[in-house]
């Protein structure tokens, strides 16, 4: 496969991304790519059996996706609800491309007999208003909480965020400390980081996912942190320090940040800090790139690197974010038609294109965050002429 000699990452040059990707993925429709790619990534550590599933599942997977996704109708209600269904099956895929995951379509079926994991709620209190009445969460049992831990969440975490118990008949019948087990529409629109500008230009508020750039050159950042050599990161945007510690920003000694340019592209940042955890004296570029399982810091072919807030403080996997907001635009589009007719054509119409902008998004990203995730190593696919 393509690959840049310095990184291992994979790399193709065209001027149809989408295209390379869908041809990137389809190859784990051969039994024999895909039993070569599951050993390789089990270290050849894996049983016969469970190898011979695996390499059945992920053809499947990959070929149910694509007719979900590849559909035709360019309908809103169609397409938000064919999403869903194609970004489950690539969900899918990936933890069936996990050798640690004991998954074939055995399990995945077991999963999805309980359920898709996930519920809706809606807030239909005189003052509740769209989006932030409208609440997904996570189900006991379905197949989000299984692919959750099929792709390394620990059970002991999932539990935590599932909710436990009888499923309420309304958001006024849920007890407090359940209410911080609902996550709103707009919070999870919040978190797509490409389409964080349109987000706070519908909603009017700020979006929980932050650029990140270089800021190791302001000054009065070095003056306060004492070293004027490591590498630190700042955040664009003039955002609070509480708003950022609260959006759990995995940026450590966060201070005040001066830029030498006070009319540049960050002429209104305010914070900077370290990412610690990569390790001293790692670059923080290099380590994202050869590190696409650490979901803490995020880059796409739309929009530079960014830190995504998690998800009930746990949940930093953007193809679990993509798979819960497309799964509740899919609830509102079938089962919500009050709702759904104000946003097609009502007083809400101003949702319809930042849905409309998300799908578009939602079609370009997610088959590149799933090749990825199958492959386990990070895919780039620039135009010809274009750097990164």
């Amino acid at each position: 496969m393509p690959r840049d000699k310095s990184t291992g990452q994979m790399l193709f040059i065209t001027n149809d991304a989408l295209a390379v990707i869908w041809e990137q993925l389809s190859i784990y429709e051969s039994s024999v790519a895909t039993e070569r790619l599951i050993k390789q990534r089990a270290n050849d550590q894996i049983d016969c059996k469970l190898l011979e599933s695996k390499v059945e599942a992920l053809a499947y997977c990959i070929r149910t996706a694509k007719d979900y996704m590849h559909a035709t109708s360019t309908s809103l209600t169609a397409v938000v609800t064919s999403n869903y269904y194609g970004c489950l099956w690539l969900a899918a895929a990936c933890a069936v491309a996990t050798p640690s995951a004991d998954t074939d379509l055995d399990s995945i079926e077991r999963a999805t007999k309980k359920g898709h994991g996930l519920a809706n709620l809606a807030d239909d209190a005189d003052n509740a208003q769209f989006p932030d009445n409208e609440y997904a969460y996570i189900k006991e049992q379905g197949f989000y909480r299984k692919f959750l831990e099929w792709t390394g969440t620990a059970n002991d975490v999932v539990k935590q965020i599932a909710w436990s118990g009888k499923s309420p008949g309304t958001y006024s019948d849920v007890k407090d400390e359940q209410k911080t087990l609902c996550i709103s529409v707009s919070e999870l629109l919040a978190r797509i980081p490409e389409l964080g500008l349109m987000f706070e230009q519908v909603t009017g508020r700020d979006a929980r996912c932050f650029e990140l750039f270089p800021a190791s050159n302001g000054l009065n950042f070095r003056t306060q942190t004492g070293d004027p050599n490591v590498q630190a990161m700042g955040v664009y945007g003039d955002y609070s320090r509480k708003y950022l510690l609260e959006s759990g920003l995995a940026l450590d000694n966060l201070c005040e940040y001066q830029p030498h340019q006070k009319h540049g592209s960050h002429a209104n940042s305010r914070w900077a800090g370290f990412a610690s955890h990569i390790g001293e004296g790692v670059n923080f570029f290099d380590y994202v790139g050869e590190h696409p399982e650490d979901h803490r810091f995020y880059q796409s072919p739309i929009v530079g690197y960014h830190f995504i807030s998690p998800l009930l403080g746990v949940i930093q996997n953007p193809l679990a974010i993509h798979l819960m907001l497309s799964y509740e635009l899919s609830i509102l589009a079938r089962y919500r038609p009050a709702i759904w007719r104000r946003i097609l054509e009502g007083n809400l119409d101003q949702y319809r294109i930042l849905i409309t902008a998300y799908n578009r998004i939602f079609e370009r990203i997610v088959p590149q965050l799933a090749l990825c995730s199958i492959v386990g190593r990070r895919v780039r696919v620039p135009s010809p002429g274009v750097w990164g």
